[in-house]
């Protein structure tokens, strides 16, 4: 069970490493359109990548050497659905400087996002959910600063 110290150290993680995706995705080939909304961090230390997966959950893969031939080293992605992870977001978000903003836009849209499955939408609440991944991509570009938090 991971304590405060862990939760602390995975927000500076990401604030310094990681990225919020959230996304519709309607350009699907006979499949319906779906939502994606998660975090990731990037990083090259392997073993730092396996406690992330061992002790909060997702998935991590790798752009192998092959894949990047620059690079030094394999490349890591750490991947937690915001849905799956959504208490592991709320006890991270006290910790987090940099992407606050984002993680808690992130987690009103888990909010509106209900069960997975193919579910009519009421227009307000898709209307609320496309102005919050409008809102994180947003975000993300946006020079503020962190010395308030």
């Amino acid at each position: 069970m991971p304590g405060e110290r862990d939760y602390a150290y995975l927000a500076g993680l990401f604030d310094g490493e990681g990225t919020v995706e959230a996304r519709y995705n309607t350009n699907r080939k006979h499949r319906a359109p779906d939502w994606t909304a998660r975090i990731m961090i990037y990083n090259t230390d392997g073993d730092l990548m396996s406690w992330l997966q061992e002790t909060f959950g997702g998935t991590v893969v790798t752009s192998a050497k092959t894949v990047r031939p620059l690079a030094r080293r394999d490349l890591y992605t750490w991947r937690l659905s915001a849905k799956k992870g959504q208490e592991i977001l709320i006890e991270m978000l006290p910790h987090l400087r940099v992407k606050f903003d984002q993680v808690e836009m992130l987690l009103q849209l888990v909010n509106l996002m209900g069960k997975p499955g193919c579910q009519r939408v009421p227009e307000d609440v898709m209307e609320q959910r496309l102005l919050l991944v409008d809102s994180i991509r947003e975000a993300k570009w946006k020079e503020k600063s962190y010395a308030t938090r």
